[in-house]
């Protein structure tokens, strides 16, 4: 399966973006129906799923296309929920688990960082010094 990834330049999301989004978690699920199914042995063959989603403006507008969009996902078996607004006395699980994720790249990130920058100054001293500069390989290289 290819990956997706979709990013506002600031970091945000839009109500395109969350309709995007949602219909990408959908395409996963091929069994979605408004209501459980099940074999004789009680597995499940098809129903609906519950995304909850944080109430940050874009996801829960008022506007025809988002209301639309949401009675759609739910005649589909996809039932939209909202997460506990910002500002309570709790968090949304997906931002206590982004703590650690975004701690994970920030450390990789500035490793990358400063081994570009080692690289990079040593191939400005190895130009002063009169050698053939190393700076286009330097920064091409990974």
């Amino acid at each position: 399966m290819d990956t997706h990834v979709a990013v506002h330049r600031k970091g945000s999301m839009d109500k395109d973006l969350f309709i995007q989004t949602v219909l990408f978690y959908c395409s996963l699920f091929l069994n979605l129906a408004q209501r459980f199914k099940f074999s004789k042995d009680n597995m499940v063959i098809e129903g609906p799923t519950f995304v909850e989603m944080d109430s940050s403006p874009g996801k829960n507008c008022k506007s025809e296309r988002s209301i639309k969009f949401h009675q759609d996902m739910h005649h589909d078996g996809v039932h939209l929920g909202p997460g506990l607004p910002n500002l309570t006395s709790t968090t949304q699980e997906m931002d206590d688990w982004f703590q650690e994720f975004k701690g994970c790249t920030d450390i990789a990130a500035q490793v990358i960082f400063e081994i570009k920058l080692l690289s990079y100054s040593k191939a400005i001293r190895d130009c002063q010094d009169g050698k053939n500069s190393t700076i286009h390989q330097s920064l091409t290289q990974p």
